[in-house]
């Protein structure tokens, strides 16, 4: 089957147990000059020390997308091998975690716009950064019903 990792609350398998490719493709990044700053203008936020989430969730015609960016500020980490490798690590954790959240969005025809943060002062291991995101993506996927606007049944309460 594959070998597997349990960090407590989460469980997370090597690649010889998944079935799909684990992925990030080019398509799937944020791109355009308006994506980041409507992300900050009108995005809700998810924090898991040190990763903090902003998101935008779009009702969408065709099948649904997921757009997703990393940063890391200079502010917080001054050198750029310590930027990039936090970067590395949180696009690591993302990509091998992304399944659930994308099949989710693919169901409800959803556009998620999704942006990560690093927040910390000093890079942290792998696999703090893989429970962090983990957590974030799972309160994500706790709000996606709660926010997706429901246009399929828009007069079923007035029934009274």
């Amino acid at each position: 089957m594959g070998s597997q990792r349990d960090c407590g609350r989460c469980t997370t398998y090597t690649a010889s147990a998944m079935s799909t490719r684990n992925t990030l493709p080019k398509s799937r990044r944020i791109s355009g000059v308006t994506a980041i700053p409507l992300l900050f203008e009108k995005g809700k936020s998810i924090a898991e020390h040190p990763i903090r989430a902003l998101f935008t969730v779009q009702k969408s015609a065709q099948t649904g997308s997921l757009k997703v960016g990393f940063s890391v500020p200079k502010k917080r980490c001054k050198k750029a091998v310590l930027r990039n490798l936090t970067r590395r690590r949180m696009k690591e954790a993302f990509r091998t975690q992304q399944h659930r959240l994308l099949s989710q969005v693919k169901q409800t025809n959803s556009e998620v716009t999704l942006f990560f943060i690093y927040q910390g002062n000093h890079p942290s291991e792998f696999n703090d950064i893989q429970h962090k995101i983990f957590l974030v993506l799972e309160r994500l996927q706790a709000l996606l019903p709660n926010i997706i606007p429901d246009d399929q049944s828009p007069t079923t309460e007035k029934s009274a």
